[in-house]
Order: C-alpha cells, then structure tokens, then sequence
C-alpha cells in the first residue's frame, strides 16, 4: 500500500542517528533553546514549508515553527520564510531533512511558475507530468499546484507510443480499451504526422492527443489538423513555450518541472549568542 508524506517522513525521522554523534556531546553543556530562521536566498515560489514544520514538530513537539510565507507565495532573495526555536541540538538533528523537503518542493513551484508566467493569456496550461518521483508523488503534485500547473484527477488511460507498437493500428486499441473500461478517457500519444492523420480519422475531435516531440516543424505540422484537445509533451525551454501555446496547444506537459534538480536556494541562519 503507498505511503501516505506524512509515514514516509515518520520513516525517514526515524533513521536520523541521534545518539552518540559529536554535535550531541558538543553541545552537550550548551544545549540551551535558540531561534534560526530559514532564510531564501533567491526569488521564488514557497512550497512544502508545513512538510518542514511537521518533522521539527515530530522531532521534539516542544519546538516553535512560526511559518512567515505560505505555501504558493513568492519570495525574494533575504525573505525570512519561517522562524524556528527550541533546543539547538534537535533543530540541528531537523535541519537537512527539513531543509530539503522546503527546497526540492520550492524548486518545482518556483520553476513552474516561471512557466506558467509564459503562457499568460494564451488558453494554454501547464499539466502534472506522470514522470514525478511516485514516492513523493502527493508533495510534488502539491508543489506543482502551488507553482499555478493544472493535476488532471480524470480517470485517463494513456495509449503510449510503446503500447501502439505491440498492435496494428490505433482502433484495435481503442476497441480492447472500450471493452475492459468504457468510462476511461483516452488520451493518445503520437510523435509524428503520420499517426496524428491516423488517429484524426478514427476518433471525434473532442478527444486529447498528445503530441510527444521537441521537433518544432512536428509539432506546427500537427497544429493544422484543427483538433480541440492538442496537447504538447516535450523538455521544452521555457523561453520557447509560449510559441508553442501560439500554435493552438491547449496543454503543455514538461516533464523536467518536477524533477529532483530544480531545488531553490534556501538556507538556515543562526544569530551567535553574545556573552553578557
């Protein structure tokens, strides 16, 4: 059964080693409550800062995380997102994992709101890509919300590139998929012109294709077809996707919005104590 965040952060608390470490005898005489703010040193979007708050709260209940910026809000560099006080050696225990949660999750909303900022009064929208890490699939559909992208909740089948290859054409599909679940919305993937004309000939033009490619004439040739529910799929650089939404796509799925790399700059900053 998959984990719910909240299990697999338990999980992940769990296996901090709190005992025997150096910073616990360091601080042994001088483990006295201080406060820390996670500070950005950055512009960008704040997301999975209640994820942070959650494990200092698991951690030691007797810690005080005061959130400053909520989730979806835009942050500049020096912003102070969230104040935390209680004894030093347990925020420390705290600091990675719940730094990191704050960052990854920031990173994905940051980077597609930049995005969706592209496609300003264009009709077209930003949708979650299934390529997420499904481990931390709920956080980053969140994360990609909070950036202003669109979760699509239908009960959807895709008929991928792969699957086509294993039959002679797209009807026999379509006509098994009917069969096993005629309440299924298909969404079809195509690459080229070839299978678009194919795939237009048989269904409506209310269905959702989805045209998988980086190729700019691929891509303006299958615009011409006139289809309502064109989709785009591709790692497309975002200075170039509001040409893409020019061509008539009314959703774009860019699967690198919510991958592992796209961490946002945020760091932990401690005042030093000053002696009396």
């Amino acid at each position: 059964m998959k984990k719910t965040i909240d299990e697999l952060i338990d999980g992940l608390i769990s296996e901090i080693k709190n005992n025997e470490t150096i910073t616990k005898k360091l601080l042994d005489k001088n483990n006295d409550n201080v406060s820390c703010n996670f500070v950005s040193r950055t512009t960008g979007v704040i997301s999975g800062i209640h994820y942070s708050q959650y494990i200092y709260k698991r951690i030691n209940s007797k810690i005080s995380f005061q959130i400053l910026r909520e989730d979806g809000e835009f942050v500049n560099r020096g912003d102070v997102i969230a104040v935390i006080t209680g004894p030093m050696a347990d925020i420390l225990r705290g600091q990675n994992l719940a730094l990191n949660f704050v960052r990854f999750l920031s990173g994905i909303a940051s980077i597609t709101r930049k995005a969706k900022l592209e496609l300003v009064n264009t009709g077209c929208e930003l949708v979650y890509s299934s390529f997420a890490n499904p481990i931390y699939e709920e956080a980053i559909k969140k994360a990609f919300i909070d950036g202003g992208g669109i979760v699509n909740n239908n009960k959807t089948y895709v008929i991928t590139r792969n699957i086509r290859t294993r039959f002679d054409n797209y009807q026999e599909i379509f006509d098994r998929i009917h069969n096993l679940d005629p309440e299924l919305e298909i969404i079809i993937e195509v690459d080229n012109v070839a299978d678009l004309l194919e795939v237009s000939n048989i269904l409506n033009k209310n269905k959702r294709i989805r045209v998988c490619t980086n190729k700019d004439n691929i891509l303006e040739e299958c615009s011409k077809f006139g289809l309502k529910h064109l989709e785009a799929m591709g790692d497309y650089d975002i200075k170039k996707i509001r040409s893409i939404a020019s061509m008539g796509y009314k959703s774009l799925i860019i699967p690198y919005l919510t991958c592992d790399n796209n961490n946002l700059n945020i760091e932990m900053c401690f005042y030093r104590r000053i002696k009396k």
